[in-house]
């Protein structure tokens, strides 16, 4: 997602991953899908709603990401050096965090059954019914490395 900083863009690139996110947010409002790496069927006007729950899905795991890469790191380090005493003076902040996880974890999980569920019917049903996708859409080749692994799983 996002667009990319290489080229000769006259704006000058956003500084962090919210501005970027934002920026995508903006031009995909727009209408201008250059770049951005979605397939067809998502740049169409009435696909809003899928392109703002895939946004707010790749916004939610960043913030997975944040809590367990800095912040439970933080209270996993209190408890390692100070052990039991430092798990019982850590609960005070795990159990918010824990919490504020479980609620993160299912906002994401309905944002990705929202986009997986429109991917499906836009080209999963569509190309077993043979019909016509929009471009770009993945090729045959793809849907076939895509079969094969999966098949392997």
């Amino acid at each position: 997602l996002g667009f990319g900083g290489g080229g000769s863009n006259a704006e000058s690139p956003p500084v962090g991953f919210k501005e970027q996110l934002e920026l995508t947010k903006a031009k995909f409002e727009s209408g201008d899908f250059s770049n951005c790496g979605l397939p067809g069927a998502l740049r169409q006007p009435k696909q809003a709603f899928t392109r703002a729950a895939l946004l707010d899905a790749v916004r939610l795991l960043h913030d997975l990401m944040y809590l367990l890469g800095e912040v439970f790191e933080h209270i996993r380090g209190v408890t390692d050096c100070l052990g039991d005493y430092g798990m019982i003076r850590a609960a005070f902040w795990l159990h918010p965090l824990l919490e504020s996880l479980a609620h993160k974890v299912q906002q994401l999980k309905v944002n990705a059954e929202n986009v997986n569920t429109e991917m499906v019917k836009l080209y999963v049903e569509a190309c077993a019914r043979q019909e016509k996708v929009e471009k770009p859409a993945p090729t045959q080749k793809m849907q076939n490395r895509a079969r094969a692994s999966w098949l392997r799983a």
